[in-house]
C-alpha cells in the first residue's frame, strides 16, 4: 500500500511540474505570424510602392484581418516620390477597443473611475523598395543599365536596387569555380561547414526581414489582443508605400483630427525583427536633449517595454534579447548642440512622422548599435556571411526568406553541435514532454500534441511573438495613479 501511495504521489509531482512548465510558456503564440510573414514574402516579394503586388499584397493582408474578426479601413491616398512621378497607395486599418485603466485613491485603492481616453498606434509598413517584374514605365522613369535609385535603405541613404531577370545565375566563388545559384534556396540544405551560396541578384529577395517580419508580428499581436485585451484603445495600420519617404505613415497622421492627434498615447513601429543580430527598442529623437539629457515623458513608453521584458524574464526563458542603443556617441541630433546616442535612434521609419509630431514612439528593429562612428549606423549584422553588403540586410538580395530561413537553420544546427560537445554531463531528456496548452478567442482549452522549448524555435518565430508579446503586456500599463482594468 505504501508503494502505491508513493507511485500516486510522485505521478501527481509530474503532474504539477507538467503544470508549471506550460505556465513557463510566454509568448507561446504558434507559427501563426511568422507563417503570415513567409506568405506574404513569397507571394507578392517586389511589393513596391504604387505597384500592384503591394496592392495585392493590402488585399491579403486585408483578408487575414477580416477573417480574425476585424472590420477593416483601406485609406487610399496619392503622393509625389522622390522622382516626381504621383503614385497610389493604401494604408490598411483596423481598431480595437481597451478595456480602460482603473483610478486609484490616495490609498491605492481601485476607485470606480475608468479612464479610456487615449489611444495607441502599431504600426508596420508592408511594401518594399525593390521592383520586380510589375515595373512599368508608367510608375516611374525608366532604369538605366538595369539599375534604379530607391528612395530608401536600411541606413535611411539612397540605395541602387537592381532590376533582373527571373534566369538562373551563376556566381564565381573564391577558388574561381563555379556554382549555380539556384533558383528555390530552400532545396540546398547547407551546414555551416560549408561555404554558404551567395545571392548575386534580387531574383530570390522577398522582403521577409524588412518588413514582412514588422507585418507578421503586427497581425499576430492582433490576433492576440482579442483574447489579452488592451487597456487603451488600439488601431493596426499596415503603412503603404514606407520605401517613398514614409508616405502611408505620413497620410495617416496627416488624416487624424485635432481631437484624436492630442489623445494619441504612443505610436510603435515595428520594421525589420528577423535578420539583425540583435532586437532593439528605440525612443525618437523627440525625446533628446542637448547632452546627456532626456525627456522622460518620452520615453517612458519605451522603458515600460524594457520592463516587459525584464519582468517575463525572456532572456532565460525564450533566449530572447531586447536592447536599446547604448552606443554613447556624441551626435549632432538637430537640438542645438552635441547629445548622447543612447536609447534612440537616428534611423528614419515610418514613426518619423509621428516622432516630428512630437507623440511619443517605441521603434523595434533588428540591427548592430556596437558602433564606432554614426556613419557605420546602417550595420545590421557582423556576421561573415554577410560581409558583402557590409553587414546590410534591408534591400539587399540576402532579404530572402529562403536564403535567411537555411542560413539560421543552419546557425542554429551548428550551436546545437556545439552545445553538445561541450556537455560533459548532459542533462537527462524527457521522453514524453509537456503539452503546450494555450486558451483560444472562445475561452477553450487548445493543446498540441508536442511542446518545442521556447528557447529551440526558429528565429522568425521566436522574434515575432517574443516582440508582438512585449507590445501587448506593454498596453496593459497605465499611467501612474491607475491600475489595469481586468475584465
Amino acid at each position: 500500500m505504501l508503494i502505491i501511495i508513493l507511485l500516486l504521489s510522485m505521478q501527481s509531482l509530474t503532474a504539477c511540474f507538467k503544470g508549471s512548465k506550460q505556465k513557463d510558456r510566454i509568448a507561446d503564440y504558434g507559427e501563426y505570424g511568422s507563417d503570415f510573414a513567409i506568405e506574404l514574402a513569397r507571394s507578392y516579394p517586389y511589393r513596391s510602392p504604387g505597384s500592384s503586388q503591394e496592392r495585392e499584397a493590402s488585399l491579403l493582408i486585408t483578408a487575414e484581418l477580416e477573417s480574425l474578426g476585424y472590420q477593416v479601413q483601406v485609406q487610399e491616398f496619392s503622393y509625389t516620390d522622390s522622382a516626381g512621378v504621383t503614385k497610389q497607395s493604401q494604408n490598411i486599418i483596423c481598431r480595437l477597443d481597451g478595456i480602460g485603466f482603473i483610478k486609484l485613491d490616495e490609498d491605492g485603492k481601485e476607485t470606480s473611475e475608468i479612464v479610456r481616453e487615449k489611444w495607441v498606434v502599431i504600426g508596420a509598413h508592408y511594401d518594399v523598395p525593390v521592383t520586380g517584374p510589375d515595373y512599368t514605365v508608367s510608375e516611374a522613369p525608366p532604369a538605366e543599365n538595369g539599375v534604379v535609385e530607391s528612395p530608401y535603405s536600411s541606413s535611411g541613404q539612397t540605395a541602387n536596387v537592381e532590376i533582373t531577370e527571373a534566369v538562373e545565375e551563376t556566381a564565381e566563388d573564391e577558388d574561381g569555380l563555379e556554382e549555380n545559384v539556384v533558383d528555390d534556396l530552400d532545396n540546398s540544405p547547407w551546414q555551416m561547414e560549408k561555404k554558404m551560396p551567395i545571392p548575386v541578384s534580387y531574383r530570390t529577395y522577398d522582403g521577409i526581414n524588412n518588413n514582412a517580419s514588422g507585418v507578421g508580428c503586427v497581425i499576430s499581436i492582433a490576433k492576440e489582443m482579442l483574447s489579452d485585451l488592451p487597456g487603451y484603445d488600439t488601431t493596426f495600420v499596415f503603412f503603404g508605400a514606407g520605401a517613398d519617404n514614409y508616405a502611408g505613415a505620413r497620410a495617416y497622421l496627416e488624416n487624424l483630427s485635432p481631437l484624436e492627434h492630442s489623445k494619441l498615447e504612443a505610436m510603435y513601429n515595428i520594421e525589420a525583427i528577423f535578420a539583425g543580430d540583435k532586437v532593439y527598442a528605440h525612443a525618437g529623437t523627440n525625446s533628446v536633449k542637448i547632452g546627456n539629457q532626456k525627456d522622460y515623458h518620452l520615453r517612458r513608453k519605451l522603458y515600460e517595454a524594457t520592463d516587459v521584458f525584464y519582468k517575463y524574464r525572456l532572456n532565460t526563458n525564450n533566449a530572447y534579447s531586447l536592447y536599446t542603443n547604448q552606443s554613447g556617441l556624441k551626435v549632432d541630433a538637430g537640438k542645438g548642440g552635441t547629445s548622447i546616442f543612447s536609447e534612440w535612434t537616428a534611423k528614419a521609419s515610418d514613426h518619423t512622422p509621428f516622432d516630428l509630431a512630437g507623440i511619443p514612439v517605441v521603434y523595434f528593429e533588428s540591427a548592430e548599435y556596437n558602433i564606432n562612428d554614426i556613419t557605420e549606423l546602417g550595420i545590421e549584422s557582423r556576421n561573415p556571411n554577410f560581409s558583402s553588403t557590409g553587414g546590410k540586410i534591408s534591400s539587399t538580395p540576402f532579404d530572402s526568406s529562403a536564403y535567411l530561413t537555411a542560413l539560421f537553420k543552419s546557425m542554429a544546427e551548428s550551436n546545437a553541435r556545439s552545445d553538445f560537445f561541450l556537455t560533459p554531463s548532459p542533462s537527462p531528456t524527457n521522453t514524453d514532454p509537456p503539452l503546450a496548452e494555450h486558451t483560444d478567442n472562445e475561452g477553450n482549452n487548445v493543446t498540441s500534441t508536442t511542446a518545442i522549448p521556447m528557447k529551440e524555435l526558429p528565429r522568425l518565430e521566436k522574434r515575432i511573438n517574443s516582440t508582438a508579446f512585449i507590445i501587448i503586456k506593454s498596453l496593459q500599463r497605465g499611467p501612474a495613479g491607475f491600475t489595469f482594468g481586468r475584465r
